[in-house]
């Protein structure tokens, strides 16, 4: 069943809380984007901690997406701070130069990652940046939960839709299929009514969106009209 869901991209817990807050009643899952600025220029919140300040009436899963490199310095924290799916930026723990050929330290790595999730009934996934194709990721989709194409690059909100990324999630279905795999893909950047149709035919599970979403005088409203655009029913 297609998910759509909202993403929260902010730089003060203040903001992240109330963007959290005026969703929280229409969403099972938020996104919450962490960017440290090693892959990119932004910086967003990041303090895990906080979340503890968060109290709501009914059950909100959230995901916590580390536009990082080392995550392993991050995750336990996350999963600590009460996040049910953690995403890994593919940029920030693929090997560069000679290491590239080593594939097998990054499935390594990657199982390492993937079975802490395992270990506290977590899901594991990875975004793939706008410059990377599903088949550098191949030895590894049997690892995740979810395998998010992220159609831009890592960190800032309010990018433009890019379109050639459609072949990308394509592509990825089509891996899916050919390996038998069973992980959901996640589609992220770009979300609006305009192009979540097209999203959702190029195979996407989970659709999240920002700026559509927090952009509007009315959060829940945006977020709903987006689940029935995808519908067909508007």
């Amino acid at each position: 069943m297609l998910e759509i869901i909202p993403s929260v991209n902010e730089t003060e817990w203040v903001l992240v809380k109330k963007r959290i807050e005026s969703v929280a009643l229409a969403a099972d899952w938020i996104e919450l984007d962490i960017s440290d600025g090693t892959l990119g220029s932004v910086v967003t919140w990041n303090a895990p901690g906080d979340m503890a300040n968060l109290h709501f009436t009914r059950p909100v899963r959230f995901a916590a997406h580390l536009m990082v490199r080392n995550p392993e310095e991050y995750i336990k924290p996350w999963i600590q701070a009460g996040s049910r799916r953690i995403i890994v930026q593919w940029e920030g723990i693929a090997p560069k130069g000679i290491g590239a050929i080593f594939h097998s330290s990054l499935s390594k790595r990657i199982a390492g990652l993937a079975q802490i999730c395992k270990d506290n009934w977590v899901e594991f996934g990875i975004s793939l940046g706008i410059h990377v194709e599903p088949k550098q990721a191949d030895s590894i989709l049997k690892f995740c939960d979810v395998v998010q194409i992220l159609a831009g690059v890592p960190g800032p909100s309010k990018q433009a839709f890019h379109e050639p990324s459609l072949y990308r999630m394509v592509a990825l279905v089509g891996l899916r299929t050919t390996k038998k795999l069973g992980f959901r893909t996640e589609w992220d950047i770009g979300v609006n009514p305009d192009t979540i149709e097209s999203i959702k035919k190029s195979g996407a599970d989970i659709i999240a969106s920002t700026s559509f979403v927090f952009n509007s005088t009315d959060p829940i409203r945006a977020l709903e009209y987006l689940k029935n655009k995808a519908k067909g029913l508007v």
